[in-house]
């Protein structure tokens, strides 16, 4: 079975099994700018659960969080979707926000961010124990996190296809090396995918063009089916072994 279809049968087993578990819910704190859908996994009432906060590309939602969801819902972590277009803004005051759930687990908070969501992820303060970030646009990342003196002590995974422009590996390693410094962080490519490989096609509309990350013009973008898979189960894993532990988050493989 591949990575997004056993997501998918085990979010649905989860919510069979458990009338509670995997259900969708309004998320409005009292700030518009970190309004977004809550969607719970299956757990014993009144357990506190790790939590995710899911940051959309500069667009905003368009369906690339629906698998992550179920497959981070089914390894049991409680994710935040953020509807929100100033995502850089909306990060930190999210997983703030979210901190305050009765339901969610004090300093097990992570982001997971795509295109400028990924950059918003890696330049978001505390409280944040993980940070995956889809094709952030490496290039001129690791000059504005110095400019915003960002200090990342948590654990940071970086995805990119080796087909995308806004994120050759040459960028995206040096990125990681000078994120190293301070946090675990590591690096993974998608085979033979560019940006947002991710992004279902919307009917037969085909590759889109999409605004980089970096706000340097746009890119093409083709949803790449297998890239999908792969990064969905990558980050789920990822994602719940770094927030199962302070500090301990596995080597992507």
């Amino acid at each position: 079975m591949s990575g997004v279809a056993a997501a998918i049968a085990a979010a649905a087993g989860a919510t069979a099994a458990h009338a509670d578990g995997g259900r969708p819910e309004p998320f409005q704190p009292g700030n518009p700018a970190v309004a977004g859908v809550l969607s719970l996994p299956s757990a014993p009432a009144g357990e506190r659960m790790p939590a995710v906060v899911i940051l959309p590309d500069a667009l905003g939602p368009d369906g690339r969080a629906d698998a992550y969801v179920l497959a981070l819902n089914a390894a049991g972590l409680l994710v935040l979707e953020v509807h929100a277009e100033a995502v850089t803004e909306a990060a930190s005051m999210a997983a703030q926000a979210l901190a305050r759930d009765p339901r969610v687990l004090p300093g097990r908070i992570g982001l997971l961010g795509f295109g400028a969501g990924g950059r918003a992820a890696l330049l978001a303060g505390d409280p944040v124990a993980a940070r995956a970030a889809l094709y952030p646009g490496c290039i001129g990342l690791e000059a504005e996190l110095a400019r915003q003196e960002a200090a990342i002590a948590s654990p940071v995974l970086l995805l990119h296809g080796d087909r995308d422009a806004a994120n050759p590996r040459a960028a995206c390693a040096e990125l990681v090396s000078a994120l190293s410094i301070r946090a675990r962080a590591e690096r993974a490519e998608i085979a033979g995918a560019g940006y947002a490989w991710d992004r279902p096609g919307l009917g037969p509309e085909g590759p889109a063009l999409l605004p980089r990350p970096d706000g340097a013009g746009r890119i093409r973008a083709a949803h790449d089916p297998r890239g999908h898979e792969d990064s969905v189960a990558r980050v789920a894993a990822w994602m719940a072994r770094a927030l199962s532990a302070a500090g301990d988050a596995p080597r992507v493989r």
